[in-house]
């Protein structure tokens, strides 16, 4: 089933959190409250139980994976209501001493008498097929939960690869067993050979959806996510978490305020320059500036280093003398006139590259740095102070802003989207199938992830088509055109949801066969 987000009715459950600082959340009110662990582990099982009920109502065998741990609690406690509503329930447990905590323990007590399993080995874990082919089964996964951290198991191997011989719904707890809940993968990052790991269905996670049910494989195996509210306290201010970009809430914190006022006009909508375009790839700087368009800009005129066809809508200003060294005068006219500066797409990697970036950084105003632009930004050793700058790399871009390697990026994306915004002064945007948002205000570092990864729109061009959708609303935006003033963060998450949007339209009728101009059809604005 396809990754997809269901969000509880309360603050914390727009937010993305790491792993370590919700236990440390949890163990805060745990130790203040005597009983506070039991009460918690009751509700979520509660909640586990309710969720199979829901959204399995054919169900009527339930096989329960127990680790030794808290999540392993949270499956006795869904066993108990579901026995008591007349399924049939059988425990798989990997110990005789059953739970390692005071609160699993207690809850264990109450299904000591279903039918259980202990799996020790290898021939322990192939008894799991004594279930296949049964109809109505289902198996809920509570082996290790958040403080999973990735390891080879033989026998978490073999038992993983038994329940998806069954093929029945797997409901895990929290997140599935064998997926780091910070990183979202099964292994280290210097591990070549990830051991396995469980392919859920549905997860039902608890107060906060975690990092890891975003980032790297967690999409891929987490199925349906459902985050329950079980009744922590709000959210301390000073830990890291990301704002979850869901439709629902794009359209009520952004979208349904993003009007424009009756007197606007195309100079009040914003004048983007996208400065590219060199021989080998004219059409990138042509789908971001369609796209911008799109996004609802009044002008676009593309700054090329070569003399390239354009649509018809966009207009063409050569930035490149016939004897190949820029043109001065040119540039210069195109930045008198444009209220913000989209530049890299196309733009080529050799020094009249660099020169035309530093051209550019010098303009003073609104700048959205894409593809070739971000090639050359990390060798001029500048940091950006008061000037609105975007940044829109995708992982082996960011690794080069960060001299870092792109198995580093990709294992920690939220943590080096903030090292990029902190190194050079901009809003980040780090595109990937789930796409981070990183900006500063003040102090405060700002973050925010896409919920909705989306293989079909993992085409050439699509990452101009993003730039483009961010230039548009940028222009429109600081032009007056719109009644409400947006920041930084805010446009980056627009156009992140936008961009995001108009792939999964194109999706329903292309397929994965999406090309970028697909995309830019796709787009709907408000």
């Amino acid at each position: 089933m396809a990754f997809s987000y269901h969000a509880p009715r309360h603050i914390d459950g727009n937010y993305s959190v790491f792993p370590k600082d919700i236990s440390e959340w949890e163990r805060t009110e745990i130790d203040a409250q005597p009983g506070r662990g039991h009460e918690l582990m009751e509700i979520a099982g509660r909640e586990v139980a309710c969720h199979v009920l829901g959204q399995y109502p054919t169900c009527r065998e339930i096989l329960v994976f127990c680790g030794l741990g808290n999540n392993g609690g949270d499956g006795f406690v869904a066993a108990r209501y579901l026995k008591r509503c007349g399924l049939d329930v059988h425990l798989f447990v990997f110990d005789e001493t059953i739970s390692k905590t005071a609160d699993a323990k207690s809850m264990f007590e109450h299904v000591q008498k279903l039918p259980r399993i202990v799996l020790h080995t290898a021939s322990d874990a192939a008894r799991i097929l004594e279930w296949e082919n049964r109809s109505g089964l289902l198996v809920i996964d509570g082996i290790f939960g958040t403080g999973y951290r990735p390891s080879h198991n033989p026998l978490m191997s073999m038992v993983y690869q038994m329940i998806a011989k069954l093929s029945c719904p797997v409901v895990s707890i929290d997140i599935p067993s064998g997926i780091d809940a910070a990183t979202g993968y099964r292994s280290k990052r210097e591990d070549d050979n990830p051991p396995r790991a469980l392919t859920a269905t549905s997860t039902v996670t608890f107060s906060s959806p975690k990092m890891g049910h975003f980032l790297g494989e967690g999409p891929s195996h987490t199925g349906e996510l459902w985050c329950v509210d079980i009744g922590l306290r709000p959210w301390p201010s000073d830990r890291t978490r990301a704002l979850i970009l869901s439709d629902e809430y794009c359209q009520e914190a952004f979208w349904q305020n993003f009007k424009r006022a009756f007197d606007a006009h195309k100079g009040r909508c914003g004048h983007v320059a996208v400065i590219g375009g060199q021989n080998a790839m004219r059409g990138a700087s042509c789908l971001a500036g369609k796209a911008a368009l799109r996004a609802g800009c009044g002008l676009v005129t593309l700054g090329t280093r070569a003399d390239i066809w354009a649509p018809d809508e966009l207009m063409v200003r050569p930035i490149c003398a016939e004897n190949g060294h820029l043109n001065q005068n040119a540039i210069d006219e195109i930045f008198a006139k444009s209220s913000c500066i989209l530049v890299g797409p196309g733009l080529g990697r050799d020094e009249l590259a660099r020169d035309i970036l530093l051209k550019c950084l010098a303009f003073g105003g609104r700048l959205i740095l894409d593809a070739d632009a971000l090639w050359a930004l990390p060798d001029l050793n500048m940091r950006f102070k008061s000037q609105e700058v975007f940044v829109t790399p995708h992982p082996a871009e960011a690794a080069r802003l960060c001299g870092v390697t792109v198995s580093e990026i990709l294992h920690d994306p939220i943590g080096y989207a903030g090292k990029i915004v902190e190194k050079y002064g901009v809003t980040a945007i780090l595109k990937s199938h789930a796409t981070v948002i990183a900006s500063q205000r003040g102090n405060v570092m700002r973050y925010a992830v896409c919920p909705h990864p989306n293989p079909a729109i993992a085409t050439a061009g699509a990452g101009d088509v993003l730039a483009g959708i961010l230039s548009g609303l940028v222009a429109q935006t600081r032009g007056g055109a719109v009644t409400k003033w947006f920041d930084s963060f805010e446009m980056a998450c627009m156009a992140v949801n936008c961009h995001s949007k108009a792939g999964r339209n194109a999706a329903k009728s292309k397929g994965n066969g999406v090309c970028a101009g697909d995309i830019i059809d796709g787009i709907d604005i408000g």
